[in-house]
């Protein structure tokens, strides 16, 4: 029968039939002859009982981790130049005084930063045929509706991240990818992707104002947009 995700069936098999399933996530993903994927939301022991064989099998190198995110490239194409990394995005907060002291007037929201279990991964990959440096990164950024603000900081850390840790420099390729939960193509983190800042009169910064807040917590004015999630309506 269907599977069941949220009240409505959005998968042609139930949620723990994996052995059939993640024949057909591998098909997939074969299918697209990809040189370089990016993958997020990897159960690990489906990634290490099967997909990461039938990759390796096809010739990609896997860079994987405990977490849900994986990096592969073909071999024939690409060698690493510097060796994988992951960062815990609540942990690059600490790097960024500035920013702290910035988010200081709003500690729930910082808070909420700091806490969140988000993750990027990246590696330098060298093209063996033309000797081109690419930057690759994944990530997963929070879901919650309405932390498009904290969203676009998640990217921001992220970012800072990758040129503290291999410094890009002219003439790099950097493929910046994930499963970013944007709601809309006007997102301040897209936004900061695009153009290398979020203007100050950004709407997101005043619809996230109170993530982290408790509800019980805001005027009751101010609890219709703080609220979670997508499809609850109004608590007023």
């Amino acid at each position: 029968g269907a599977g069941v995700v949220g009240g409505v069936g959005e998968v042609p098999e139930a949620m723990d039939t994996r052995h059939l399933r993640q024949h057909v996530l591998v098909e997939e993903i074969l299918g697209y002859e990809a040189d370089i994927l990016c993958m997020q939301e990897l159960v690990p022991a489906a990634l290490t009982d099967h997909i990461a064989p039938l990759l390796r099998r096809a010739g990609y190198t896997l860079a994987a981790g405990d977490d849900e995110l994986a990096l592969a490239w073909r071999a024939s194409r690409f060698s690493p130049e510097l060796p994988p990394v992951e960062w815990h995005l609540g942990g690059e907060v600490q790097h960024h005084p500035a920013l702290v002291a910035e988010l200081a007037r709003a500690p729930a929201l910082l808070r909420t930063l700091e806490e969140q279990p988000h993750t990027a991964r990246g590696v330098v990959l060298r093209c063996v045929e033309t000797g081109r440096r690419v930057v690759v990164v994944t990530t997963h950024l929070i879901l919650n509706g309405v932390a498009s603000n904290l969203r676009a900081l998640q990217v921001y850390l992220v970012m800072h991240a990758v040129q503290r840790w291999c410094s890009p420099h002219h003439g790099d390729s950097i493929l910046f990818c994930g499963d970013l939960n944007l709601r809309t193509t006007g997102e301040s983190a897209l936004q900061l992707v695009e153009t290398g800042r979020v203007d100050p009169s950004h709407h997101n910064w005043f619809m996230g104002r109170d993530v982290g807040v408790a509800l019980a917590e805001l005027p009751e004015e101010d609890r219709c947009p703080s609220t979670i999630g997508r499809g609850k309506p109004c608590p007023r």
